[in-house]
């Protein structure tokens, strides 16, 4: 495999290395790397201090908004590099974030720290690879494996559990074992993760080459029914008509796994049946209000059809109760929603804080 880091980033070793600190690229540009991948986002470790970062950049503009868990972030060449100083966790309290780190001088015990072993490797032009935990190995055999105990690591931030599954997905990997009982067994705690969180992780899954999000949702439907309560009666709810041979949810999957690589379209697929276990077949209303939120609401929803430029969200609701019927999405990103979950059931998990 051939290692090449871009000038800006070799450009910032050398400044770091020059004032007497270590500096290494790491996470997902090595692991990048590693797969014969272009890496989108180039992040550095460093065994200098946060305060010692800015003073090796004072020539540079410096971003300090992440400097308490020891993040400088540079704009040289008129891009952003994040520089983070080598660190111990501290306590997790809420499931996302420690609520204190601790600054070391150790490379090893900053990438002991990290979530999965392909991520906890570094790279320097000079030195190589230091690869501690078997990440490379782990890459080539088409295993995501946790750092240390998977239960420690995703009790820490729950958030991991969908990064987990989505590196699963773009990267073609299975779960070791134990990593993806964990998963499963702390699914619930995705309870505690705010909804854009989810909704950044869950979009990039969904855009996973091939059928490798069908499949990924296919083998973890414990968590997506955390998450999504309305894909529980999908499964297992069989269609009685000579045009499915499958239930509802892997009819579901089949439509994913076929479906063009377009968000807005993956989500139609994914959620054009959502109504029918409720339903089981087609019912005409004859009282119908339609509310009609233009780009508005469409921003403050931040729902997958925010990149169209004129969407309309249209639902139809009975005199009783709000309910969505039927989901199409049409190339003039123009969607129809009316069908028989409540809207207050599946908003809740993906929008409930633009909707406080």
């Amino acid at each position: 495999m051939a290692f090449f880091l871009p000038a800006s980033v070799s450009q910032l070793i050398s400044r770091l290395e020059s004032a007497g600190y270590e500096a290494y690229a790491v996470g997902g540009c090595v692991r990048d790397m590693i797969c014969g991948r272009t890496p989108h986002d180039w992040d550095l470790c460093t065994s200098a201090m946060p305060w010692e970062t800015k003073a090796c950049f004072l020539d540079c503009t410096m971003l300090t908004i992440g400097e308490k868990h020891g993040t400088i972030t540079v704009l040289w060449n008129g891009e952003p590099y994040e520089i983070t100083t080598y660190r111990v966790d501290g306590t997790y309290t809420d499931c996302r974030r420690p609520e204190e780190v601790t600054f070391v001088r150790s490379l090893e015990e900053d990438l002991r720290r990290r979530d999965f072993t392909m991520n906890a490797m570094a790279y320097h032009p000079e030195r190589g690879l230091v690869d501690l935990c078997g990440g490379r190995d782990d890459l080539a055999a088409g295993v995501l494996r946790c750092m240390g105990d998977p239960e420690r690591r995703f009790s820490e931030d729950a958030l991991r559990i969908l990064r987990g599954l989505r590196f699963a997905a773009c990267y073609r990997l299975a779960l070791e074992p134990e990593t993806a009982a964990a998963a499963v067994r702390l699914a619930p705690l995705l309870g505690r993760i705010a909804v854009e969180r989810i909704d950044t992780e869950f979009q990039k899954l969904l855009l996973a080459d091939g059928d490798a999000a069908a499949e990924i949702l296919r083998q973890y439907p414990t968590v997506w029914n955390t998450i999504f309560p309305e894909f529980l009666p999908m499964q297992q709810c069989l269609q009685h008509n000579p045009y499915h041979q499958y239930d509802v949810w892997e009819h579901t999957l089949h439509v994913l796994e076929n479906a063009p690589h377009d968000i807005i379209l993956r989500w139609a697929a994914l959620l054009h049946d959502v109504g029918k276990p409720a339903c089981r077949f087609t019912l005409r209303l004859e009282r119908t209000a339609s509310t009609t939120f233009t780009d508005t609401l469409r921003k403050a929803l931040r729902c997958p059809v925010r990149s169209c430029g004129c969407c309309t969200l249209t639902i139809h609701a009975s005199t009783m109760s709000v309910r969505w019927w039927h989901i199409m999405i049409c190339r003039s990103a123009t969607v129809h929603v009316s069908c028989a979950v409540s809207w207050q059931s599946l908003v809740r998990h993906r929008y409930a804080a633009c909707l406080r």
